[in-house]
């Protein structure tokens, strides 16, 4: 009598990675599957995600210092690819954000930069994050810049587009998108 392998139940918003040695992984859906014997299974999960990357300091174009929080949005697209690459793909991600955040920035005036990075400068950085996003297995839905925070010398004249409060004598006033 051969001893039975116990079953794995598969989540509807998971799939499971099946690892076999000597073969590629499998992908199992949801519902429920026998065990391999000598298998290694990996849950992952295909929920949006969001990362957030917060108080990222960039220069203006004439070198005003720039603190903006960003927010990438995300989902797995390709569970064998991110498997393969999940351990350093996400900040791969995070640093393509980051390096394009500053391209954006650093090509706009200091007045100019909260209303640009509200509109189209947003969804550029989308566009240029999803192809290095996508080498790992991860679509990027959205990357959303919610706060910025600017020098009390641009705040002035742009406060009809970024409010906020600044306590006496504080350098930054804060926006919001």
């Amino acid at each position: 009598m051969t001893p039975l392998r116990p079953r794995i139940t598969v989540q509807p918003w998971t799939v499971v990675l099946e690892h076999v040695p000597g073969r590629a992984p499998q992908v199992l859906a949801a519902g429920r599957h026998r065990s391999r014997r000598g298998a290694r299974y990996e849950v992952v999960d295909l929920r949006d995600r969001s990362t957030s990357l917060v108080g990222e300091e960039v220069s203006s174009e004439d070198g005003l210092a720039v603190r903006a929080s960003v927010t990438v949005r995300w989902r797995v697209s390709d569970p064998v690819l991110f498997g393969e690459r999940a351990a350093e793909h996400v900040a791969a991600v995070c640093l393509a954000t980051k390096v394009t955040l500053r391209e954006v920035v650093g090509r706009l005036p200091g007045a100019a930069v909260a209303e640009a990075v509200r509109t189209a400068s947003a969804d550029r950085i989308t566009a240029e994050v999803r192809p290095v996003a996508a080498r790992g297995g991860v679509d990027v839905l959205a990357v959303e810049v919610h706060d910025l925070v600017l020098p009390d010398t641009v705040a002035g004249p742009v406060s009809g587009r970024v409010s906020g409060q600044v306590p006496e004598g504080a350098g930054w006033q804060r926006g919001h998108q």
